[in-house]
């Protein structure tokens, strides 16, 4: 009974708000929208989706014209590609393909009058495929290769997964890889934890603890963000606290002068009259003025700072081996002046400001990276010296 006497919105008010979430749901599947932002194949499959429930001639005809424009969009690709006569460009030829043959297979899968709309014709790429296939691998192996003549084995490493994706059983993979392995760097494990009790703005906690630290990597240590099994060592990043200095912008105003010389005037004596020299003439003295300018000096200043501690710990028995302080910032300072008055009056340093113009600041997640990158450049530096301490004692 008392939800029956609950008072309920009439239907005229709510229909605005259905039709509005729709519209919503609608505007973010859109395949126009979808293929206005190239995203051809994502397109299709909302059309093919549609499709299976109900044949229309508008998503016949809209599903033609995307894949049309898909299928031009690869070929063009490939043919800019092949026509750069560059060596590395077999990889993302072969992608092309795969893409065309991908998507001629889900048009097949549609019956004959559809297929006949949409003017279907089917093209064998299994040639195409296996050749650039063969050409991707080749290259990406020679390119491993000599990456491991220069001792480069981290992009080694990565050329030869690119082998293995294209072709798990690539023939010369397996004794280059186990050349790699052999002296490959020791992955260890590491998370980012945030343990900073306050709430931060949007976005940034994220940009903080989603951070990839493999590019710190060296040539004794991998740092992998997942599981290896085994292992026996494992690293972890807290950041406890975050300073933020918001936008600010400082404004000092002064004047400055300067006394400039303007011509020249007769010397007088105390009754005012004019002084003259031995043969009679009169004495000439330089004539001074002064000359101002009022000056805004402003400095614009906004930084973040991110604290916190690396450790690294023993996974057997939990024992923290190394626990140490890491701290990382991002500052932004920029100063420019506007002045109202004679230039030339200005000193040296307020006249370097002369053209200065204000700046945007940075975006948060601008800093939040940089200071990010300072601070997990100390804490790796900490984790890779460790490790190398650690080999040479063992």
């Amino acid at each position: 009974m008392k939800n029956a006497l609950r008072p309920q919105s009439p239907a005229w008010q709510r229909f605005p708000i259905i039709i509005f979430l729709i519209m919503i749901v609608a505007g973010c599947s859109s395949p126009q929208q979808l293929a206005e932002q190239h995203r051809y194949d994502e397109a299709i499959d909302v059309l093919m989706a549609r499709m299976e429930k109900r044949y229309s001639p508008a998503n016949t005809r809209q599903l033609a014209d995307i894949y049309h424009k898909a299928n031009a969009s690869d070929s063009a690709i490939i043919n800019s590609l092949i026509n750069s006569g560059e060596p590395d460009i077999w990889f993302a030829v072969f992608t092309a393909i795969q893409r065309l043959d991908t998507r001629q297979q889900k048009i097949a899968a549609l019956p004959e009058s559809v297929r006949q709309q949409i003017g279907f014709q089917p093209f064998d790429y299994t040639a195409y495929l296996l050749q650039t296939r063969q050409k991707a691998c080749l290259y990406q192996y020679t390119l491993a290769e000599r990456h491991l003549l220069h001792d480069k084995r981290m992009d080694a490493m990565q050329s030869l997964e690119i082998v293995n994706a294209l072709d798990s059983s690539y023939r010369r993979t397996a004794y280059l890889l186990d050349s790699l392995y052999r002296t490959a760097p020791a992955p260890l494990y590491y998370q980012i934890l945030l343990a900073y009790p306050y709430p931060l703005p949007p976005g940034m906690a994220e940009f903080i603890t989603e951070n990839d630290l493999a590019p710190y990597s060296t040539r004794n240590i991998y740092f992998v963000n997942k599981k290896p099994d085994p292992y026996r060592l494992y690293a972890e990043i807290r950041i406890t606290d975050v300073k933020i200095a918001p936008e600010k912008t400082g404004e000092l105003a002064f004047a400055e002068s300067v006394q400039m010389q303007d011509g020249l005037a007769y010397k007088l004596d105390g009754e005012g009259d004019f002084l003259r020299d031995s043969v009679g003439q009169k004495i000439e003295i330089p004539k001074f003025k002064t000359l101002a300018c009022y000056v805004s000096d402003y400095q614009q200043q906004k930084s973040i700072q991110l604290f916190g501690e690396v450790l690294l710990v023993s996974v057997p028995d939990g024992k923290i081996l190394i626990r140490k302080p890491v701290q990382g910032a991002s500052h932004f300072t920029h100063r420019y002046a506007r002045f109202k008055g004679d230039l030339d009056a200005l000193s040296p340093e307020s006249a370097r400001l002369i053209g200065s113009r204000k700046q945007e600041f940075p975006s948060d997640g601008a800093m939040i990276q940089h200071a990010s990158e300072n601070l997990f450049k100390e804490a790796t530096g900490i984790l890779s010296a460790a490790m190398e301490n650690a080999e040479r004692n063992e």
